[in-house]
């Protein structure tokens, strides 16, 4: 008998271990039972539901395929990408639609998820996301549904899941950018005392680097004679299985678009030469070294660097600027002064232009009367 009581939540769960098509071991748990008794039938109802030890895909809900997606993935992907599967899937799609039986899933509820994504229930926890994310999640659930078609006993139904109409949907520009001079306002209110997290700010700012990418930056990816870096790799983060520590390591990007070289100004060079010529002193010196961490031998993990930070400009008095925000705040900068989309998604290491243009199309206004008082002339 795999019945339990969680005394905590004064409810009742209960826990089956069977074999899935494909020959794994699997374990189903149920919980939110009010009595013993619902939860022994449920338990029943599942076990009734087997056959000969694999459960009967045909009978799965959308949180039963995300628990069978994920493990799969495990095996196959990089850390950083089961994160955002794990992410997308465990958080607002399990929330949201979880319970939808997939023989029940129709195109209403698809498109009631992503309304949720812009327009989220007062009491859930969830925020609203930005255009980018709701594709991205969009893009993890179809997925997972065509995986589902490939490999289990689930009738065909990606088909009717038509992608909503983000634009109309989505709420006025949610991101955050900062003028040239906000920027600079900002960074000359905090002291030399708090210099590392002062040049991450100033770095991130002019190049639009990704904090997973700056924190992953060594020595031997800088070519100071030509002013440019290269950007190849970048830290991630997750549990240890072998420890259980949340640790972090290095790997490549997801995409090819994400390894890039771009050119830095004078103002980055010499804050990479400022790092250089204090760790150069040090006899183990390695053009391996994470310049922007305390260990060197080891990036920062990111979960301390938002800590610091929080509490640094917590003291200092200043608002709490996201990191990705000095992404978004570089773009602005790039798109002010006259770059081009295609120069800006190559920079930005985005995977198309097109997701350039998602993200920013509100920065371009400006171009369009550029273009029509072009034609007025002719």
């Amino acid at each position: 008998m795999s019945v339990y009581k969680n005394e905590v939540a004064k409810s009742w769960y209960f826990i089956c271990r069977y074999t899935d098509i494909q020959g794994n071991k699997k374990q189903k748990k149920v919980r939110g039972f009010k009595t013993r008794r619902e939860a022994l039938a449920a338990e029943h109802e599942f076990i009734g539901s087997l056959n000969n030890g694999v459960y009967n895909s045909r009978d799965w809900t959308v949180a039963d395929l995300i628990d069978v997606y994920i493990e799969d993935k495990k095996k196959i992907v990089k850390p950083s990408t089961l994160k955002g599967i794990v992410g997308s899937l465990n958080g607002r799609v399990r929330f949201f639609i979880g319970n939808v039986a997939l023989k029940n899933l129709t195109n209403a509820h698809i498109v009631a998820l992503h309304e949720s994504l812009f327009n989220p229930p007062k009491d859930s926890k969830y925020k609203p996301l930005q255009l980018s994310s709701a594709k991205e999640l969009h893009s993890v659930f179809m997925a997972m549904i065509k995986y589902a078609e490939k490999h289990y006993d689930i009738p065909k139904m990606h088909h009717k899941f038509s992608p909503p109409k983000y634009a109309e949907i989505q709420k006025p520009n949610q991101m955050k950018c900062y003028t040239h001079k906000q920027i600079y306002s900002f960074l000359n209110q905090i002291p030399e005392e708090y210099q590392l997290l002062k040049d991450i700010f100033e770095v991130l700012y002019l190049t639009g680097m990704r904090v997973s990418e700056l924190l992953a930056l060594t020595y031997s990816a800088i070519n100071f004679k030509k002013k440019k870096i290269s950007i190849h790799q970048n830290v991630v983060y997750g549990i240890n299985k072998d420890t259980g520590k949340y640790e972090c390591s290095i790997s490549t990007p997801k995409t090819s678009s994400s390894v890039r070289m771009i050119s830095i100004p004078k103002q980055v060079i010499e804050i990479l030469d400022r790092y250089l010529e204090a760790d150069q002193v040090y006899k183990n010196f390695s053009d391996e070294w994470f310049i922007f961490s305390y260990e060197k031998t080891n990036p920062i993990l990111y979960s301390n660097l938002l800590y610091k930070k929080k509490g640094i400009l917590l003291k200092l008095g200043l608002p709490n600027i996201n990191f990705h925000d000095l992404r978004h705040s570089h773009a602005s900068l790039l798109i002010n002064g006259g770059a081009e989309p295609l120069m800006v998604q190559q920079r930005l290491g985005h995977a198309s232009v097109t997701t350039t243009l998602e993200i920013y199309a509100h920065l371009f206004p400006e171009k369009e009367d550029e273009i029509l008082s072009f034609l007025n002339r002719l």
